[in-house]
C-alpha cells in the first residue's frame, strides 16, 4: 500500500496481514521500518516505489541516481525541468523542493486523442460516407506539469491543406487543463461566429483572430453552423521517460511530411511514433483514424496500460 506519491508504506501477506510497515522523511530518508520476523528486507520497492540500492544509499530513478539523505540527485539533469521555472533550472534538484506534491515522473505517459468525425472520410463496404475522424496525442514532458500537443491534420500528395494545420509545441499543464482549454476555445470561438454573422466583425478581422490564436481552429470545429470540441475523447496510457522522449523527437521530425490523406494521415503520426518507442498499437495501416482510436482502446485495455479515459463533455463550462 502506498502513499500520495506512491511510496510504499504497508506490505501485506496473502491474508492481508501487514509484515512490513514503513515510513519516510519528506524527501525519502527512511524514517523507520518495521518487519515482522523472517520478512526483513522483502519490500524491494519503497520511496516513490523506486528500487534502493543497499551499498550506496542511492535511489535508482532510471537515468540518474537519487541520494535521499542530501535531496538531490548525484548527476546533473540533461533536460530543464521546466523552462519558466526557477526550480527547473536546478539541474540536481528533486521534484521542484516540493517531495509532499510532487514524485519523480519515471512512469511517464501519453494521452492519444480522437475526434469522432472530420476530414472528408471515405466510402464504407456496405454503401453510405463516414467521417474519417482524427487523431493526435499530448506527450507528457519529463517535468510533471507539461504535456506536448501533437497533431497532424490532411495533406494532399502536393502539400496542400485539407484543412487547419499542423501542429506541435503548444503545452499544457495536464489532460484536464487540455479540455478545459478546448471548452473555452469552443466558447471564444461561437462569441466570434455570432459577431460575424451579425456584422459586428468583417471576414477579415474574424481570420485576423483565428490567425493570432491557432488554438481557436486547432481545438474546434463547426458542425452544421455550430461550434463544437474537436476532441471527443483523450485515453491516458502509461509510457516510460524514454518512450516518451523518442516519440517526441520522431513526431517532431515528421509533423511536417507530405502525405496521402487515407494513405498516411494523421493517426500515422502518433502510431509510428508509439510503434518506434516500443508501444504497441496493432495499426492497420488503411483503418480511419477512428476506428484504428477504438481497436487501440481495446488492445491497451486488456493489456491494463490505460490509466485514464477522459471526456471533453466532463470539461464543457458555461453551458447556458
Amino acid at each position: 500500500m502506498t502513499d500520495q506519491v506512491d511510496s510504499v508504506k504497508v506490505v501485506t501477506d496473502d491474508n492481508g496481514i501487514a509484515i512490513t510497515r514503513t515510513e519516510y522523511l519528506p524527501f525519502g530518508e527512511t524514517w523507520f521500518q518495521e518487519d515482522k520476523p523472517g520478512h526483513e528486507g522483502q519490500n524491494t520497492p519503497k520511496y516513490n516505489s523506486q528500487e534502493l540500492d543497499k551499498e550506496s544509499g542511492y535511489y535508482f530513478y532510471n537515468a540518474r541516481h537519487y541520494d535521499p539523505e542530501i535531496a538531490r540527485f548525484v548527476t546533473a539533469d540533461t533536460v530543464i525541468d521546466g523552462e519558466n521555472s526557477t526550480q527547473g533550472w536546478n539541474r540536481y534538484a528533486y521534484v521542484h523542493n516540493n517531495p509532499i506534491r510532487y514524485k519523480d515522473p519515471t512512469g511517464h505517459n501519453i494521452v492519444v486523442l480522437k475526434a469522432e468525425e472530420g476530414g472528408p472520410g471515405f466510402d464504407t463496404p456496405g454503401g453510405g460516407h463516414k467521417a474519417a475522424g482524427h487523431t493526435a496525442a499530448l506527450v507528457q514532458d519529463k517535468s510533471a506539469d507539461r504535456w506536448t500537443y501533437f497533431s497532424r491534420n490532411g495533406k494532399d500528395s502536393s502539400g496542400s491543406r485539407l484543412g487547419g494545420s499542423n501542429s506541435a509545441g503548444y503545452t499544457f499543464k495536464n489532460p484536464d487543463a487540455f479540455f478545459d482549454t478546448q471548452a473555452k476555445m469552443v466558447k471564444e470561438r461561437s462569441a466570434l461566429e455570432k459577431q460575424k454573422t451579425a456584422g459586428k466583425i468583417s471576414d477579415e478581422d474574424y481570420q485576423k483572430k483565428l490567425k493570432a490564436n491557432p488554438l481557436l481552429e486547432e481545438l474546434t470545429e463547426i458542425k452544421n453552423g455550430k461550434v463544437g470540441e474537436r476532441y471527443d475523447k483523450g485515453l491516458e496510457i502509461k509510457t516510460t521517460s524514454k518512450q516518451d522522449t523518442k516519440m517526441k523527437l520522431d513526431m517532431y521530425k515528421h509533423i511536417d511530411d507530405q502525405y496521402l490523406f487515407l494513405g498516411n494521415n494523421c493517426k500515422d503520426l502518433v502510431t509510428n511514433a508509439m510503434n518506434k518507442a516500443g508501444i504497441k498499437s496493432r495499426t492497420v495501416a488503411e483503418e480511419a483514424p477512428n476506428k484504428w482510436y477504438d481497436r487501440f482502446k481495446d488492445y491497451q485495455q486488456k493489456k491494463g496500460n490505460v490509466e485514464w479515459e477522459y471526456n471533453a463533455k466532463d470539461y464543457q463550462r458555461d453551458k447556458k
